[in-house]
């Protein structure tokens, strides 16, 4: 099973051009490709264009690189798109260079029958563009009315991740937009949870919370039995903390008390000492006091916070 992602980013239109767009596929590739400890990720194909003059990504261009991307059987699979997205009578198109007009781009009813007849295994669909909450959606009625958005149609293992919902306009303020901002954030550490894994979930609630108060809001549509990570960051403590969990805890409600000895260099528990430091630091467990070494001095017991018990059910039941 390979990993493979279109990243595209737009700036160049004849008219209404742009300027954070290719900004953000650039930012969004170097990210994708790599996890923070420098292994591969994501196999990016990348489509970027900053100028009109020189048109790199056509209607014709985009839609042989999508069928390319979801013909593959077996593959996790990803598309990133900024750019325009305009409204037509039959519904909203991710505008290419060929122009501005109805029919120039890549409607979203073609675009969703692409992904709902595609063999992948999973895909992965994020878009900042106007109106790209309509993605996924079925019309209702005869045609298309803005504004009904009751029914998605998803086959498995699909998640959309758009910026808008479908009545609203995306918005940029600085060198990237303002969603792909916090989706930069988000891949960098701010939506990875203690292990250091991010997904289309984690990033939509990173980037919803920070814009929920605002006039655009993203919105997340799914249907998953499986949710790829999209990148790995680092972790809150090493995967020998993760297992000692359970070794350490033996049921998610021990108390465990540490002897003051186990602070000791030469004393042979010192090894788990500075697991549950790191436990400790990652919020896995607690004590009561500010800081473990004072409670552990003190008597106090160590036990699971309520996130540590999560991961005692991911990684310790089964003793470690």
């Amino acid at each position: 099973m390979s990993r493979r992602a279109l990243v595209v980013g737009i700036d160049g239109y004849p008219r209404r051009p742009l300027t954070t767009c290719g900004n953000d596929a650039r930012a969004m590739a170097e990210l994708l490709s790599r996890n923070h400890d420098g292994s591969r990720n994501w196999t990016i194909v990348e489509l970027v264009a900053r100028h009109a003059e020189s048109p790199v990504v056509t209607r014709e261009d985009l839609l042989r690189e999508l069928g390319d991307l979801l013909s593959a059987p077996d593959d996790d699979v990803l598309f990133y798109f900024s750019g325009h997205a305009i409204r037509t009578p039959w519904g909203p198109e991710l505008a290419t260079q060929d122009g501005l007009l109805p029919g120039d781009g890549v409607s979203f009813s073609n675009l969703l029958t692409l992904i709902n007849t595609s063999p992948a295994t999973s895909i992965t669909v994020i878009l900042d563009s106007c109106n790209s909450g309509d993605l996924g959606t079925e019309t209702p009625g005869d045609g298309f009315r803005l504004g009904h958005q009751d029914r998605a149609i998803l086959r498995e293992n699909v998640a959309i991740l758009a910026s808008t919902r479908a009545d609203a306009d995306s918005s940029a303020a600085g060198e990237l937009s303002d969603f792909t901002g916090l989706l930069v954030d988000g891949l960098r550490g701010g939506a990875a949870n203690r292990r250091g894994l991010v997904t289309a979930l984690s990033l939509y609630s990173h980037a919803w919370t920070a814009m929920a108060n605002g006039r655009t809001k993203p919105q997340f549509k799914a249907n998953c039995a499986v949710l790829p990570v999209l990148r790995e960051c680092r972790p809150w403590a090493s995967p020998e903390a993760f297992r000692a969990l359970g070794s350490l805890f033996p049921e998610p409600g021990t108390e465990l008390v540490v002897e003051p000895c186990w602070l000791d260099e030469t004393d042979a528990r010192h090894d788990d000492y500075l697991l549950l430091t790191e436990l400790f630091a990652a919020r896995l467990v607690e004590v009561d006091d500010r800081w473990l070494e004072p409670a552990i001095e003190h008597g106090h017991p160590v036990r699971l916070s309520l996130v540590g018990r999560y991961y005692w059910w991911l990684f310790g039941r089964e003793g470690g």
